[in-house]
């Protein structure tokens, strides 16, 4: 264990892991001072500082949820820098390629019009969104609003122009600016409210309809989902668009029904500066998602908007991951700051945990983090939830919460069969799992990753190479070799001569210097060779003398068997290897 004291005059904020097996945190200033924020990068094994950057942005503590590269870098509110050191980096967009907003009151009284007062400035890029291949999405907004004061300090807008962006940053370096809400004139309602500029307050007449983007959500396709707030003409509540940006074809965008979280998230900062989970979207399966406006659910069709049903509760509730079979994993925090896991099924129909704690998060598995009694750091073993097939299930993109959106690969079974001595005192079973993309289950991904197995109750020693994860095999990365194959995991179950075990199988897939992802879904291939989901972790029971089980069933229940020793591959095997 290891404590470090973190100069702060507010405190810290969000920490994530850095992408180098470190730990990033946001230290924040106190709300109007004129210390900068900070940004901190620790050693996870000692504490230690590796580097240290002050963010002179100084809207930068509006967002403290920085993205993480798959190489390291990090995205932070207005700036880019090595993961490693914390150098300063040529950001992925320049923001002032798109012009400038600007606000401008015209004085007009007794025939004179002069300019009484404007302002402008350059748009407000958030962290980006980063695909799996490495592009970069992120959003921006350039308005231009024109006020007219007729003698008095009240005013009207009578010009308003309102363009919100998509930024798409290939890895290449190519960028590409996608309009994807766009307000003119016709867009002025009626409505009062205030405005103070160079040192005047104002009574303003009408407003523009506005929005407020979110960070979009890659649909695993190429493209993104953009989620926004727009206030309606006669509304106090705020009303949740989402459009779908394909990387080719036509844009559609979803009105859902969702009250909105009301004022209070929807004044006027800068865009995406808000938390991420004032409005929360996740995929899941057969082009069902998920959005949340804090203390409301709904699960609908991502093409048509329809809503299959709606969960409300009078505590916040945030989103946790989307499930397995249309469900949904949410928490509901109480006036105690207490957590409770509540999983909700394909009718809505919710089950709540029996356990709370503050701050619950789930990691993979049924490894669960939270706050302990005593008010430190916890780990918690709970039972696990069957993660939702394919990409952008877990708000911020994975369980690290970087913005880097978990690839949502799964694997396939393609052998189940077992060996046996003559002396039949030792069974061996071996099934084989190919990695597979989500969108298409008979193409191999084009990265090069390794398949590792992750047993939490195997007694083995850390894996030091592997970051000092204790349960995970192999121990080492794939190389491509009959041996050591990419995309694969060759599988040996046997008891031996010991006395047998029953134990829960994880599977986890990851390259070098890159972080792991967990497996979310596991395809059985059944005798016509369509493939059938089961739950993505497998129950392995071996005893002495006996052929081993998976989930309860003999070999071959993942894959077919012809029932011939020769056919069964287990090269090498600890026991019946390649002779």
């Amino acid at each position: 264990m290891w404590s470090t004291p973190l100069n702060g005059s507010f405190g810290p904020g969000p920490a994530l892991a850095d992408g180098n097996g470190g730990i990033l945190v946001n230290i924040l200033p106190h709300p109007g001072s004129s210390e900068p924020a900070h940004l901190t990068d620790l050693d996870a094994q000692t504490g230690a500082i590796i580097w240290h950057y002050d963010e002179s942005d100084p809207f930068a503590p509006l967002n403290n949820n920085s993205a993480i590269g798959l190489d390291g870098t990090v995205y932070a509110y207005g700036l880019t820098l090595d993961g490693a050191t914390g150098a300063l980096l040529p950001s992925f967009f320049d923001p002032t390629s798109l012009g400038q907003s600007s606000i401008t009151i015209n004085f007009s009284c007794n025939g004179l019009t002069t300019v009484e007062g404007s302002t402008s400035f350059h748009p407000f890029v958030p962290p980006p969104t980063i695909d799996g291949d490495g592009t970069r999405f992120s959003v921006a907004m350039v308005a231009n609003a024109v006020y007219t004061d007729d003698c008095s300090r009240t005013i009207t807008l009578t010009q308003f122009s309102q363009t919100s962006f998509l930024i798409r940053a290939d890895s290449n370096g190519s960028v590409t600016l996608i309009p994807y809400v766009v307000y003119n004139n016709s867009s002025i309602i009626a409505g009062q409210s205030s405005l103070f500029l160079n040192g005047r307050s104002y009574t303003v007449q009408g407003r523009g309809l506005g929005t407020t983007s979110f960070r979009p959500v890659p649909d695993g396709l190429g493209g993104v989902f953009v989620p926004w707030w727009t206030q309606p003409s006669g509304s106090f509540g705020y009303q949740p668009h989402l459009t779908h940006v394909p990387q080719s074809g036509t844009m559609n965008d979803l009105v859902l029904p969702l009250p909105g979280p009301g004022e209070l998230e929807g004044s006027i900062i800068p865009v995406g500066s808000q938390p991420f989970d004032q409005f929360q979207m996740v995929l899941g399966e057969n082009n069902v998602a998920y959005a949340s406006d804090l203390s409301n659910m709904i699960a609908f069709d991502l093409t048509s908007g329809q809503t299959f049903w709606s969960y409300a509760t009078p505590n916040r509730a945030t989103i946790i991951e989307s499930l397995a079979g249309l469900g949904l994993a949410v928490k509901t925090t109480n006036t105690n700051r207490a957590d409770t896991i509540v999983r909700l099924d394909s009718t809505g129909t919710a089950i709540a945990d029996l356990w709370q704690a503050p701050q619950i998060d789930y990691i993979r598995a049924n490894a669960w983090t939270g706050i302990s009694p005593d008010g430190g750091a916890a780990e918690y073993y709970a039972p696990a939830l069957q993660e939702a097939g394919g990409p952008g299930t877990r708000p911020a993109g994975d369980p690290q919460h970087n913005w880097t959106p978990d690839p949502g690969l799964v694997l396939v079974a393609t052998q189940d069969c077992h060996k046996f001595n003559p002396a039949t005192n030792i069974y061996a079973r071996y099934p084989v799992y190919k990695l597979r993309l989500p969108s298409n289950k008979t193409k191999t991904p084009s990265t090069n990753y390794t398949v590792f197995e992750f047993v939490p109750a195997n007694p083995n020693l850390k894996c030091v190479v592997l970051g000092g994860l204790s349960g995970l095999g192999p121990c080492r990365y794939a190389d491509g070799s009959d041996q050591f194959p990419f995309n694969e995991f060759d599988d040996e179950i046997s008891a031996g001569l010991s006395a047998g075990f029953d134990n829960i199988q994880y599977f986890l897939y990851g390259s070098p210097n890159q972080r792991f992802w967990g497996v979310k879904q596991i395809f059985r291939t059944l005798p016509d060779n369509a493939l059938q989901p089961k739950q993505g972790w497998n129950r392995l029971t071996a005893k002495p003398q006996s052929d081993p089980l998976i989930d309860g069933q003999l070999d071959p229940w993942l894959a077919p068997w012809d029932g011939s020793p020769a056919t069964c591959n287990s090269d090498f095997s600890t026991w019946f290897p390649r002779q």
